[in-house]
């Protein structure tokens, strides 16, 4: 089974879309990530959000080398859907990594 056979079947089981699955992807990575970081780790809160958008970013890049390794061999290589993969990916992420860093809407109240 190929890298691309499994996302088909993740789409035709999820029902959602290419566009829609990155989404996903990023969020869920981002949001596990950040709760390992909270669980295992000793970083300070200001570093984890970071940290775990360096993952989605790795886990994008990941899945686009697997595309590009396919994709390449049927000399169909598209940079720009790439590129839109990846910002697809990491979008939520950063901003989510931004809020967290810079504003207290994500903050816990005290009681």
């Amino acid at each position: 089974m190929t890298f691309q056979d499994y996302k088909s079947q993740i789409m035709a089981l999820t029902q959602l879309e290419k566009d829609a699955l990155h989404v996903y992807v990023g969020l869920t990575v981002f949001l596990v990530t950040l709760w390992l970081l909270k669980q295992y780790s000793q970083l300070s809160s200001r570093v984890r959000p970071w940290l775990a958008l360096f993952v989605v970013f790795l886990i994008a890049i990941l899945g686009e080398i697997l595309d590009y390794r396919e994709i390449i061999n049927k000399k169909h290589w598209h940079y720009p859907d790439n590129l839109h993969d990846i910002i697809n990916t990491c979008f939520w992420p950063a901003v989510f990594a931004i809020l967290l860093r810079w504003s207290n809407l994500l903050q816990r109240r005290s009681a």
